[in-house]
């Protein structure tokens, strides 16, 4: 795992790009960095290459404070020059870190206590609500929880998702697909009103959710809050950036906006499971439609 956080190489160099290289294990490989001609672009693929080298040294000596916040500066950097591939790259790297240092739960764990699964998720959801009251008293329960995402390519075969998390654990049998029907779907914004009116649309039938958990800003936060007020449905966003929530001042307000980044631990735990399981099953069913689209076009 280590080597896909930072890649290294376990060759010697040669005139070829190693295979490692074509999966992103070894990155930048030193057989390319010796066949760059430009003096500064090689010096800058070397210092790259031994950046690398320098985190795992500090990693294994057990300096993984000053590992992450190194990431997190650098990410920092990418997004403010508005790099937000690499930003999104490193985050993930950051995530990947976290996971691999985060303490596991022993097997003997649930062989000593059976119902250690569901005492985790009521643990989970006990801190999401308990955090989410101080900005949103009105919450009584978190018993169902919908999220949703959307998903394209430059506009093409957009989808959105809606997952449903019942007491903190992923109930399929409520999960629904939207094949986005306006034109410009490349607009994530009209995207996701046209998802939050035909959510409105099936609330009785569907049922109601104690809340509503948005894949993004402020911006498609506030579409949601504007369709639910009536109903009285709790809704907050989700921002990639830093993993932070985006939690309103009232149902009606899209103003006194409140951002709220969330620190390592259950309520991240949570909140990242059902946000991930959205943007696969977005993902999933726009994949599908894509290629069935690519299918038609070469009828």
């Amino acid at each position: 795992m280590i080597r896909r956080i930072f890649p290294y190489s376990d060759h010697k160099i040669g005139k070829r790009a190693c295979l490692y290289s074509q999966i992103g294990l070894c990155d930048p490989c030193p057989n390319d960095i010796e066949k760059i001609e430009s003096g500064e672009f090689k010096n800058i693929a070397r210092r790259k290459y031994l950046k690398n080298i320098r985190n795992i040294k500090s990693f294994l000596d057990g300096h993984l404070e000053k590992v992450r916040q190194g990431m997190e500066k650098e990410m920092k950097i990418n997004s403010k020059n508005q790099d937000f591939e690499q930003a999104a790259e490193m985050r993930n790297k950051i995530q990947k870190l976290e996971y691999i240092t985060s303490p596991k739960i022993s097997v003997d764990s649930y062989l000593e206590n059976p119902n250690l699964y569901e005492d985790v998720r009521q643990k989970e959801l006990a801190e999401f609500k308990k955090l989410l009251i101080k900005f949103l008293p009105e919450i009584k329960k978190l018993k169902r929880i919908e999220c949703f995402d959307v998903a394209h390519l430059h506009g093409e075969s957009a989808t959105a998702s809606m997952v449903t998390f019942i007491e903190g654990t992923a109930d399929k049998s409520f999960y629904r697909h939207f094949r986005i029907r306006q034109k410009n779907s490349q607009d994530d914004y009209e995207s996701m009103r046209e998802v939050a009116r035909r959510r409105k649309k099936n609330l009785e039938a569907w049922g109601k959710p104690d809340l509503i958990v948005v894949d993004g800003g402020a911006g498609q936060l506030s579409i949601f809050l504007k369709e639910f007020a009536e109903d009285k449905i709790p809704v907050i966003g989700l921002a990639k950036k830093f993993e932070t929530l985006v939690i309103p001042g009232g149902y009606l307000g899209t103003t006194d906006m409140r951002n709220v980044r969330l620190p390592k631990g259950d309520v991240l735990n949570l909140v990242q499971r059902i946000r991930n399981e959205a943007h696969r099953f977005a993902q999933a069913y726009h994949h599908k439609l894509f290629a069935r689209s690519l299918f038609e076009k070469d009828k």
